[in-house]
């Protein structure tokens, strides 16, 4: 009998052993790979950071899910505090904005019924933009009396790039700077976190920063038991406010069950998108 448990712990071992290397042998495209063989666009994917596919792996692994799209908009960085761009100018798009929406769901009598929606925001600027790096307020608002926040289901990470010199000026890879597991503001039907464009750790001799991007996901849960069909639409929206005055902070405060981003019209540049959610009761 001692011989058999023996046996049977050492087959045990063996297979949990196994298992954490072939986990451990995985590699980004392998994660990469498999998140797009089970839905997830491969443009979703393809401007992510190792730290970014980690996560969404970990979140949607052997999950059944649909992913409900994304949703983009650009913004133009605007010149003075007044707004006003200089004659003969036009201003460029300096930054994207993209919000995604994921759903889990788990099938009753041949119903799929609506687990949790899990919210991707993401943020690139380009150019060299911004021309003011401090931090920028995000809020993201949803419908309270269908949706609550899931409990620790929040997360965010902010990268930066710089132009420095090494025998020549040279670009670095994307630089994880900053990341945060709790959003700022938390209200009944929204929240608001920081996307930190003045923090960092860039390499020796830096010229200056040339990129700066960000994700966040979070996970809202319905109140209610709610179906995967489409016979209601709730909606979904994030705003990201960039301060562009060196005088003024970002702040957050409650509107209603939501959350805004506190900061004068003068001191902001903004832009915002929605995503729609289809559910029947």
């Amino acid at each position: 009998m001692k011989r058999i448990l023996s046996l049977f712990i050492a087959i045990a071992v063996f297979v949990v052993l196994n298992f954490t290397a072939t986990a451990e042998a995985l590699t980004v495209e392998d994660k990469i790979d498999y998140l797009i063989s089970q839905g997830f666009p491969e443009d979703f994917l393809e401007n992510e950071e190792a730290s970014a596919i980690d996560d969404i792996y970990n979140t949607f692994y052997g999950k059944d899910f649909q992913f409900l799209g994304t949703e983009t908009v650009d913004m133009s960085e605007s010149y003075s505090l007044f707004g006003a761009s200089p004659l003969d100018t036009i201003p460029e798009s300096a930054m994207r904005l993209k919000i995604s929406s994921v759903q889990t769901i788990e099938y009753e009598n041949g119903k799929g019924v609506i687990q949790e929606v899990v919210l991707y925001v993401q943020y690139e600027w380009f150019g060299g933009k911004p021309t003011i790096c401090k931090k920028d307020g995000i809020s993201v608002n949803w419908e309270s009396g269908l949706f609550a926040f899931k409990q620790d289901s929040f997360r965010s990470i902010d990268y930066k790039k710089f132009l420095y010199y090494n025998y020549g000026y040279k670009t670095s890879d994307w630089i994880e700077s900053d990341s945060q597991v709790d959003p700022t503001e938390l209200n009944q039907g929204g929240l608001g976190y920081i996307a930190y464009l003045n923090r960092g750790n860039p390499p020796e001799n830096p010229k200056e920063l040339v990129g700066a991007k960000g994700w966040a996901r979070m996970s809202l849960l319905p109140r209610y038991k709610i179906y995967n069909k489409d016979s209601k639409t709730t909606v979904i929206n994030a705003e990201y406010v960039h301060n562009k005055s060196p005088f003024t902070a970002v702040g957050f405060s409650w509107n209603g069950a939501g959350v805004t981003v506190n900061l004068s019209s003068r001191a902001k540049d903004s832009v915002a998108k929605a995503v729609n959610i289809k559910y029947s009761t």
